[in-house]
């Protein structure tokens, strides 16, 4: 497995997983949702790794429901 990868797969597992687990929007929350889609878009892009690949389309989807929770209720995802 390759490093950085490796690095990448641990900072998301530990990190972003868990924050979406009963997600209520909130304005702080919210913040910064589009900006992180963006990236981990352009990490999809990047990636030849199938299971990366896999891993960062539920990330994606992951990010897209919060982006719409917070929509509804108001806040900024910018």
């Amino acid at each position: 497995m390759k490093p950085k990868f490796l690095a990448v797969f641990v900072a998301l597992m530990t990190g972003s997983v868990s924050a979406y687990d009963g997600f209520s929007p909130s304005e702080a929350g919210c913040k910064g949702v589009a900006k992180e889609i963006k990236r981990v878009t352009r990490e999809k892009a990047a990636t030849s790794s199938r299971i990366q690949g896999e891993w960062l389309d539920k990330q994606l989807q992951a990010l897209n429901s919060k982006k719409s929770s917070c929509e509804t209720k108001g806040f900024s995802t910018n």
